[in-house]
């Protein structure tokens, strides 16, 4: 069979993104998954249908070890060499927790781990293996990755979020509709539990949003809400729509991706109007 697949015969494709901070505690030391939130989820992306690719963040699995072995920097720690492989295993673990909820939901998941198929330099990402995903999809698999730690030609290790393997599929697969699921009702003008913040429900893939405070900030190895909505307008930028969705909240990614009025941001393409 042909690696060609839905994306290079011009069928459209989906993407959605489940937040680290949705499917696990992402406070927790170490690996707490949400299962009963996953499960749902994963019912929601199977019953909507469609070529779609998902993803999902590393949360309680990768951040805490990432932080703890300083593996934003590579393997210079004393220590970072264990440390990394500690994380990917980890990682791993959440990955086949992701692909049982979709197997369970009726999906045929087929885990593609981004530490086998990219590649960072100097902590950012350099080659990443579309064309798999693409042969995944034409033969009815819903391909499944997420953040993790990936070889770097110079640090030996970097992350690789899963929101910037979402841009780096968008650029080659040139999906239809991108979904992020996130812990709040999308992207807030400030810190969502200041009662004055305001949800910003359409963005401007050209237009830059203008953050109080610590709204668009994050404390975690890849960057918070403001490093998401950069990667949604560069997505936005290739022709996508981009709808950011509280994935907390019953039936919200399944409406997002039937493309249904839901609460949430959208983030839309130069010259196209948001509804």
């Amino acid at each position: 069979m042909s690696r060609r697949g839905p994306a290079q015969e011009g069928v459209p494709v989906r993407i959605v993104k489940l937040g680290g901070s949705v499917i696990t505690e992402k406070e927790a030391p170490r690996g707490a998954l949400r299962g009963e939130v996953l499960g749902r989820l994963a019912r929601e992306v199977v019953q909507a249908g469609g070529e779609t690719v998902l993803l999902h963040g590393a949360g309680s699995f990768g951040h805490p070890g990432a932080k703890r072995h300083g593996l934003k920097g590579g393997l210079e720690r004393e220590g970072a060499v264990s440390g990394a492989s500690e994380v990917r295993m980890d990682v791993e673990a959440l990955q086949r927790a992701v692909c049982e909820a979709v197997r369970d939901a009726g999906g045929a998941p087929w885990p593609l781990p981004a530490s086998s198929v990219s590649w960072m330099r100097d902590g950012r990402p350099r080659q990443i293996d579309w064309e798999i995903f693409d042969a995944a999809l034409g033969r009815g698999f819903v391909p499944v990755t997420g953040g993790d730690v990936v070889l770097d030609e110079v640090l030996g290790v970097s992350i690789l979020s899963a929101d910037e393997i979402a841009e780096g599929l968008a650029r080659h697969l040139h999906p239809s509709l991108v979904v992020f699921a996130v812990d709040t009702d999308g992207v807030y003008d400030r810190d969502p539990s200041d009662k004055s913040a305001r949800l910003i429900q359409r963005l401007k893939a050209n237009e830059k949003p203008r953050f109080e405070g610590a709204a668009g900030a994050g404390d975690d190895v890849t960057g918070g809400m403001a490093a998401k909505v950069r990667a949604a307008q560069a997505i936005a930028l290739g022709g996508a729509r981009v709808r950011i969705v509280n994935g907390l909240e019953p039936g919200r990614v399944l409406k997002a991706l039937r493309g249904e009025p839901v609460e949430g941001t959208e983030v839309v393409p130069p010259g196209v109007v948001a509804r």
